[in-house]
Order: C-alpha cells, then sequence, then structure tokens
C-alpha cells in the first residue's frame, strides 16, 4: 500500500506518526512523509520519502518564538490560546493543503495518515470525496471534543463533580467561547473560503473530528 503521512511541524505531533511510518516500512508499505524541512533527516532514516511543506507551513515548532515572535509579549490566558491557533494552525492551513496537493501529484497515495492538528487536511474533508484518498487523523493527545461537564478544553480543568462547579464551567465556556473559538472560527472560516469551502459552524478542534 502507498501510504502518504502529513505531521504538523512540532516533535510531540511528529513522534507518534514516525513511529506509525517505522513500523508501515518494515511491512514493505511503501511511505511518504510531508512535514517541516527540519525533519527532512529523520524522516528518510525510517526509510520514507520525504515532502515538504511548502512557505507558510515549513516551519520549526521546536522553536515556537521563531514562528510567532508575538507571543513573547502576551501573558498566558485566553489572549495567548488565541494567537497560537490562529497563528500557528489556521494561518497554516491554505499552505498545508497545497503541500498535501503538491505531494499527492507525485506520490499516488492509497491513504492519508495525519496528526489530529493538521488542519490543512480540512478541505479534503470539506470538499468531493471522490477526489481524494482516504483521509485518517491519529490522536497525539485527547479526543477534542466537547465535555460532558461543559468546561471548554485546553484549561487543564478537572472533571466537574458538582452542580455548582458545572455553572461556574459554563461561565468559563461563555468566556473561552467568545475570547478564543469565535475568533479562531472567523479566522478558520476566512481561509475557508478563499479556497471555495466552508463555512464551518464548530470549533477549530472539533473540526476534524466533526469531519
Amino acid at each position: 500500500m502507498k501510504i502518504l503521512i502529513a505531521s504538523t511541524p512540532a516533535t510531540g505531533h511528529l513522534n507518534p506518526l514516525l513511529a506509525i511510518a517505522r513500523l508501515l516500512v518494515a511491512e514493505a508499505h511503501e511511505i511518504a512523509f510531508l512535514t517541516g524541512s527540519v525533519f527532512r533527516a529523520r524522516i528518510e532514516a525510517v526509510g520514507a520519502k520525504f515532502f515538504a511543506f511548502p512557505t507558510g507551513a515549513d516551519f520549526d515548532l521546536r522553536d515556537v518564538l521563531s514562528v510567532v515572535p508575538e507571543l513573547k509579549d502576551i501573558p498566558p490566558g485566553l489572549e495567548l490560546l488565541r494567537t497560537i491557533c490562529e497563528r500557528v494552525f489556521v494561518d497554516a492551513v491554505a499552505a498545508q493543503h497545497q503541500g498535501l496537493c503538491e505531494a499527492l501529484q507525485h506520490f499516488d497515495a492509497d491513504i492519508i495518515v495525519g496528526d489530529d492538528m493538521l488542519f490543512g487536511t480540512l478541505p479534503m474533508l470539506l470538499g468531493s470525496r471522490e477526489m481524494r484518498p482516504p483521509i485518517v487523523l491519529c490522536g497525539t493527545s485527547f479526543l477534542h471534543w466537547t465535555r460532558d461537564d461543559g468546561a471548554p478544553n485546553f484549561l487543564g480543568l478537572p472533571p466537574a463533580t458538582s452542580d455548582f462547579q458545572r455553572q461556574e464551567y459554563a461561565l468559563v465556556a461563555g468566556e473561552y467561547d467568545a475570547n478564543v473559538d469565535r475568533p479562531v472560527l472567523e479566522r478558520l472560516n476566512k481561509v475557508l473560503k478563499t479556497l471555495g469551502l466552508g463555512p464551518m459552524s464548530v470549533p477549530l478542534f472539533h473540526s476534524v473530528v466533526t469531519c
């Protein structure tokens, strides 16, 4: 089988997919890998063909300040989360999508395997099923979906144990939606519109789960 693996160019996203690539190469599958140029040597060392993301997505998130220098001036909080979501993930969508399309022109993959925060897969997931291979996204953290207690993800809140705590979480969730999810979704939909797609109606991190 010909398998195209694609990863966000960050070690925590890459390493799980690199382990999968090693297993698939050992089982004699033909593997190509799309990610940042900085990881070329690691990809080729496992016997996979390497493709680099084009400009706009070809960065090294091991040094996130080289990608988003303004983060150094933003204190921890919702503004920091929004900025990371917009600059690291949303702004890379079009270039990631371009990279996937270009890789498929040179590597006729039977399936695409990506990490679950590679939002450059969204244009393919929203487009015609007949125009792309099947896409499998591997979770490299937790399932990015709505919590039963209503708390937003990424804030480290423990599961609610009382109605009062759920009410508190509802207030936190409202603030998170106003300051992170809605602005990020608006930015995402602007990107998707340039590709003739969308709009999405669910938050960024829920989008690939929905699709």
